[in-house]
């Protein structure tokens, strides 16, 4: 397990002296793995969801062919 895992899978208040023994005392890496659990936190699955819905195409492609991702309704 590495050490932002043990983090993320560790309750909040309990984070820090948790990593700080698991970092052998070094308060530089306790630190920047603090900060690196903090933003996954906020992040959550931001990447994990377009933000825009995938267009799915009727055909296959072939080489050199145009598409468009514009609605041809009018």
């Amino acid at each position: 397990m590495t050490l932002l895992e043990l983090a993320l899978n560790t309750p909040v208040v309990e984070r820090e002296g948790c990593l700080r023994a698991a970092c052998g005392g070094d308060r530089q890496l306790m630190e920047e793995i603090l900060e690196r659990a903090q933003w996954e936190e906020r992040m959550g699955d931001f990447l994990l969801e377009p933000l825009v819905p995938r267009v799915e195409l009727d055909t296959r492609s072939q080489p050199n062919s145009l598409f468009s991702l514009r609605s041809h309704a009018a």
